[in-house]
């Protein structure tokens, strides 16, 4: 069975989408050809940075699966619920978690696939794609910045980093509170 790669056309159309992760605001385009998702686009708000770089390397990669006929539900499973240190959790993102970059990207792949009927909406998937766009950016900025990760202690809920507040040990991923003084 030969594999071959869709070329690329001179004009496409697609849509944009803003997700809010722990590292700042993620703008993620979705390209279509022939009414399916052909390339994809990754815009992060620091250029230069190393995630811009590297969003934009995962970007080319996506539309490379694309273009030899991967779905885009595929890519979507596979990043849905990766986790790193600046995850936003259910408390700070007003009720919807972006437990990392890839996370939200993964958010907006399935508000896209639900959008066009291709994907079932889940009861979680409602609550959480729902929340790809989050109103209150600066403050949720601010309190990921602040946030010492303490190194080697994980929840006992979920198992995502911690960090210690208000005489807490507190998830980031889920929120969840423990080890209080």
């Amino acid at each position: 069975m030969a594999i071959t790669v869709k070329k690329r056309p001179v004009r496409l159309h697609g849509v944009t989408r803003k997700a809010k992760c722990g590292c700042g605001n993620i703008y993620i385009t979705i390209n279509e050809y022939q009414g399916k998702p052909f390339e994809v686009f990754i815009g992060f708000g620091k250029s230069g940075t190393c995630t811009h770089t590297t969003m934009g390397a995962l970007a080319i990669a996506l539309s490379h699966g694309l273009r030899y006929g991967l779905p885009l539900e595929e890519f979507s499973r596979a990043f849905s619920g990766f986790q790193c240190e600046k995850a936003i959790n259910r408390i700070e993102g007003q009720g919807k978690a972006a437990y990392s970059c890839i996370d939200a990207i993964a958010k907006v792949f399935n508000a896209y696939l639900e959008e066009r009927g291709e994907l079932e909406p889940s009861t979680e998937s409602k609550a959480e794609t729902a929340g790809v766009e989050v109103t209150d950016i600066d403050k949720q900025e601010e309190a990921v910045e602040d946030r010492e990760i303490r190194g080697g202690v994980t929840c006992s809920q979920c198992g995502g980093p911690v960090y210690f507040a208000s005489g807490c040990d507190h998830c980031v991923v889920c929120g969840h509170s423990e080890n209080c003084e």
